[in-house]
């Protein structure tokens, strides 16, 4: 879905993330609390979101407030993904420049490694 949110002095941004799971409280997803979209939302927690159909011609736009998802449902969610996500999340912050590839490729070989102790970052967690 195509996420789109504003900083505090009202500047757009808009990008595609990955809806997870919806119910009859909300949509959800996943993303570092810390990147340009978590920053927005701390900011200004209204955003929008685009679901677009081009086979049916066809769009639909849902707009409200978001908030995180709880602790308990983040760190569950978190741990049913692959070993490599949770890896990848902990290695790099997003929207955060990185000093090398090869920094970035080794806080990775280092998460892979401590494959028993993946928690999630407190970064890291839910909207709905």
């Amino acid at each position: 879905m195509a996420l789109a949110t504003s900083s505090k002095e009202g500047k757009p941004t808009v990008r595609i993330v990955l809806l997870k799971h919806f119910d009859e409280s909300g949509f959800c997803w996943y993303t570092d609390y810390e990147s340009t979209k978590g920053s927005q939302l701390a900011a200004n927690n209204l955003c929008e979101v685009l679901f677009y159909w081009k086979e049916l011609d066809r769009q639909v736009r849902i707009s409200g407030k978001v908030n995180k998802t709880s602790d308990e449902e983040s760190d569950f969610y978190f741990s049913e993904r692959p070993l490599e996500s949770r890896a990848a999340t902990i290695a790099s912050k997003q929207s955060q420049p990185i000093e090398s590839r090869p920094v970035l490729e080794n806080r990775y070989k280092v998460a892979i490694a401590s494959e028993g102790g993946l928690e999630r970052p407190r970064r890291w967690g839910g909207y709905r």
